[in-house]
């Protein structure tokens, strides 16, 4: 995801080194928040459930082992593309940057209070 203007002075000169890293050495490929691996096609519910194809499981949001959709739930079904990006929280003073799927990068941060939440 493209930094903005005006918060291109937060970030260091070298993120775009640093969020590589961050995002395929040290996460491994997947979301740090719910395990999604990055770039694959993943059969997603309305409800956040989708379905893990490395482990032949359904998972929640968090990524946590969740129960398989009854056949209502199962025809509300659609794929979608993982994609990743390098996450660095505001306001900390000191902040580690994570990798995070398109959901979970939109949900980490209230915004109408821009308090950070914490990954678990």
């Amino acid at each position: 995801m493209p930094i903005k203007a005006e918060m291109r002075w937060f970030y260091p000169i070298d993120w775009p080194q640093l969020s590589n890293h961050v995002r395929f050495e040290r996460a491994g490929g997947v979301c740090q928040r719910c395990r999604r691996p990055h770039g694959e096609f993943v059969c997603c519910l309305p409800d956040g459930r989708w379905y893990d194809e490395a482990r032949q499981t359904w998972r929640n949001q968090r990524g946590r082992p969740a129960r398989w959709p009854d056949i209502e739930e199962a025809a509300r079904m659609r794929q979608t593309r993982v994609v990743r990006a390098c996450r660095k929280f505001f306001p900390r003073t000191i902040c580690e940057p994570v990798a995070l799927c398109r959901t979970c990068f939109g949900t980490t941060m209230d915004r109408n209070s821009a308090v950070w939440k914490p990954i678990q």
